[in-house]
């Protein structure tokens, strides 16, 4: 019986034979996942054995992929002289010559890669508010019934947006506003200190702004509804409406221990907008990424990675001399 050929390890990639220009026939493994530098005498085959030999095959058979229409535009290089290459990998290689003459053309720009690696960023990149450290998410009214149901699912929660009274509006004008478009309760925090919320109804509040004497916001009861399945409808129906009214904010409560109360369950806001903070933030693009673009380059160094400025320091490297003692070193060089 013939024993099986043992199969070629696959973290390396194994050149037999070669033979191209100079190169005398002779076998090579070259490791993958490391970096290898190919050194020599002038005329000694680093070119034949790099350029002529591996990037010519591993392109080569890369391009072969492609259908017979696309390969009519691609420029095709020589099968090298070589017994077998296995393991080869799809090739790039940069010529020692820079055309570009800017500090901004890295090995990323000549090849291209800048350009897929922008476009991959911009789709998995995930917005972190710096103040808080807290995940910023643009949510819509599906996932916020999504995360409500979450936290509470079967039970009720009340579907709110938050009013800033005006400098110049007293209370009386607010209510009579939320009456005419059929407004029935709104909640009322009665001091900063205290967490639960007390429901008011508007015509009562109308008659008595006690409860409103030492607030400068209240939240607006949109809606009522259970989490259960049967109560998606409704809540994003009331979600949509609360998040227009509330400038794209969005609260959601629940009862309280006491009657009439109700404690905070949730804070949504639509786009990039921190409830905890209140910054808001830009959608992540692909020019966000590019230090080729005002938006993602650095604003000190504009993306060239170097800044020109002076070094006090340097400058001065002595601060106990003064000026007549040669304090301004490069005031002490022959030119001044």
């Amino acid at each position: 019986m013939v024993s099986p050929k043992p199969s070629a390890p696959t973290d390396t990639i194994r050149l037999r034979g070669v033979r191209q220009h100079n190169l005398t026939g002779f076998d090579l493994d070259l490791p993958l996942g490391r970096y290898i530098v190919v050194t020599g005498l002038s005329g000694a085959g680093k070119s034949s054995l790099v350029f002529d030999t591996l990037h010519a095959e591993g392109q080569r058979r890369y391009v072969e992929t492609f259908s017979a229409y696309t390969r009519q535009f691609l420029d095709l290089l020589d099968k090298p002289a070589v017994d077998r290459v296995e393991n080869i990998r799809p090739s790039i290689a940069i010529q020692q010559t820079n055309t570009v003459k800017t500090s901004r053309s890295t090995v990323g720009t000549m090849t291209e890669l800048t350009d897929y690696a922008k476009i991959w960023f911009s789709q998995v990149a995930r917005c972190y508010d710096p103040d808080t450290g807290k995940p910023v998410e643009d949510d819509t009214p599906a996932t916020i019934w999504a995360k409500a149901r979450k936290a509470l699912p079967d039970e009720t929660a009340v579907v709110a947006f938050r009013i800033q009274k005006p400098d110049n509006i007293t209370w009386s004008e607010v209510l009579k506003n939320l009456r005419g478009q059929a407004y029935v309760r709104v909640l009322v925090r009665s001091s900063d200190k205290q967490e639960a919320l007390t429901a008011h109804r508007v015509d009562a509040l109308e008659a008595d702004e006690s409860p409103l004497r030492d607030c400068d916001h209240l939240f607006v009861a949109q809606d009522r509804v259970n989490l259960s399945r049967g109560g998606k409808s409704r809540f994003l129906e009331a979600a949509e409406t609360a998040l227009h009214f509330g400038q794209g904010e969005i609260h959601l409560f629940s009862a309280g221990k006491s009657p009439h109360t109700f404690k905070s369950i949730g804070h949504y806001s639509r786009g990039l907008h921190s409830p905890d903070s209140g910054r808001s933030f830009r959608a992540a693009s692909p020019a966000l990424f590019s230090f080729n673009s005002p938006l993602g380059a650095c604003p000190d160094c504009r993306g060239f990675g170097r800044v020109i400025e002076i070094d006090y320091r340097l400058a001065i490297p002595d601060h106990t001399k003064s000026i007549d003692e040669g304090a301004i070193k490069c005031w002490e060089g022959q030119v001044y």
